[in-house]
C-alpha cells in the first residue's frame, strides 16, 4: 500500500514540474514575440567639442598700487574712492617745500660749477693749469649736475599723477597725515576689461591656444561672456598646474573685480561626427552597445567610443547618419525583438 502511495506523489510531482516547465517557455516565447513599444531618433552627424570648466575669481586688469614717492605732510588729495580718473591725473602732493629748496640750492650750485668748469677749460687751453686741476674742475661740474638731478627728481616726487586711467579703489591716508616713503596711498584700477586666471592640468595644457575664445559664465549676473586666451603659463606651478589668463571686455562695467567665474575652455572640436547622450549607450561586460530599429526589430551593435563632455559622447565606429536610434525602452528589449515605434 505504501508503495502505491509514493508512485502516485510522484507521479503527480512529474505533471506539475512538466506544466511550470510549459508556462515558463510559454512567457519566454511569448516575451520574445511581443512588440515592445519604443522612442528613436534619427542618428544625425553633428560638431562637437570637449571642454573644461574651471572655477576662479575676476581680476581688474591693471591694478595699481600708488605709493608715496618722499616723506612728508599730505597737503592735498584730488580723488575719493569711486572717482574716475585720466592718466596724467594729478592726484597727491605731499609738502614739497624742503624738496623745492634743495632743489633750488643745488642749481646754484650747479651754475657755480659750469661757470668755474668753463672759466679752468680756457686757461687750460693757455697752458695756465694743469691736466689734475682741469680734472677736478670737471669733477665738481659732473657732481653739480648729479645733485640737480637727484634734487629734481625728489622734488617732482613731491606730485603723484595717475599712471592708468581707471577708477579709485582704494585710499589709505587723508590730508594732513605724515607719509614716509613707500606708503600705499591709491590703489587705482582699470576694469575696462576683466582678468580671469585659471590653472589647468597638463593634459589639457597642450589643447589650449592663445587667442583662441573661452565662455565665461558669471554666476551673480547670470550671464555668459565671451573672452579670449591672453597667456598661456609656461612653467606649472607647486600643483603641477599651469596658469592661463583671459581677458573678458566690461562694457558697462558690470563685471567687479572678486567676483566668482565659471571659465569654460575649448580643448578639442570635432566636425560633423555621431554624438549620444551617455545613457543611451548600454554597457555589456567590457563592450559598449545601442539598439537600434531594423525591419521592425530592435538590433543590438557593439559601439566604439571616443571623447565624453558634459553627458554626450562621440561614437568613434558602430553607428552611421541615418540610424534609428532607441533612445527610450533600450533597456527593455533583447536582440532580434520585435518593436513598435511610439512618439
Amino acid at each position: 500500500m505504501k508503495k502505491y502511495i509514493w508512485v502516485v506523489v510522484l507521479l503527480v510531482c512529474s505533471l506539475w514540474l512538466v506544466a511550470c516547465s510549459s508556462n515558463v517557455a510559454t512567457k519566454k516565447k511569448s516575451l520574445v514575440e511581443a512588440d515592445i513599444p519604443v522612442k528613436v531618433m534619427a542618428v544625425a552627424n553633428q560638431d562637437f567639442a570637449i571642454t573644461t570648466k574651471i572655477n576662479a575669481k575676476t581680476e581688474s586688469n591693471e591694478d595699481i598700487m600708488i605709493s608715496a614717492m618722499s616723506s612728508g605732510i599730505v597737503e592735498w588729495l584730488g580723488y575719493e574712492v569711486g572717482d574716475r580718473v585720466k592718466r596724467g591725473d594729478m592726484l597727491v602732493h605731499i609738502d614739497s617745500r624742503m624738496s623745492k629748496a634743495q632743489y633750488e640750492a643745488a642749481k646754484t650750485s650747479l651754475n657755480t660749477a659750469e661757470n668755474f668748469y668753463f672759466r679752468q677749460k680756457k686757461l687750460y687751453k693757455k697752458r695756465m693749469i694743469s691736466d689734475q686741476v682741469l680734472e677736478s674742475a670737471k669733477l665738481q661740474y659732473d657732481t653739480a649736475k648729479a645733485q640737480k638731478k637727484m634734487a629734481g627728481i625728489n622734488y617732482e616726487n613731491s606730485f603723484l599723477a595717475a599712471p592708468i586711467k581707471g577708477l579709485v579703489a582704494q585710499k589709505f591716508v587723508d590730508e594732513k597725515e605724515t607719509v614716509m616713503m613707500g606708503m600705499p596711498i591709491y590703489n587705482v584700477i582699470n576694469s575696462d576689461k576683466i582678468k580671469v586666471v585659471v590653472k589647468v592640468s597638463e593634459n589639457e595644457i597642450i589643447y589650449i591656444k592663445k587667442l583662441s575664445e573661452v565662455q565665461v559664465l558669471i554666476p551673480s549676473l547670470r550671464k555668459d561672456y565671451k573672452g579670449y586666451i591672453e597667456s598661456i603659463g609656461f612653467k606649472a606651478d607647486e600643483n603641477k598646474k599651469f596658469p592661463v589668463t583671459i581677458l573678458i571686455e566690461n562694457k558697462g562695467s558690470k563685471i567687479k573685480p572678486g567676483m566668482m567665474a565659471e571659465a569654460e575652455i575649448f580643448l578639442e572640436k570635432f566636425k560633423q561626427v555621431v554624438v549620444l547622450r551617455l545613457d543611451y549607450i548600454i554597457a555589456k561586460g567590457d563592450k559598449n552597445c545601442v539598439m537600434v530599429v531594423s525591419d521592425g526589430k530592435a538590433i543590438e551593435k557593439e559601439v566604439i567610443l571616443g571623447k565624453n563632455n558634459d553627458g554626450y559622447v562621440h561614437i568613434e565606429k558602430g553607428l552611421i547618419n541615418g540610424e534609428l536610434l532607441i533612445v527610450e525602452g533600450q533597456n527593455e528589449v533583447l536582440d532580434g525583438q520585435g518593436v513598435k515605434i511610439v512618439k
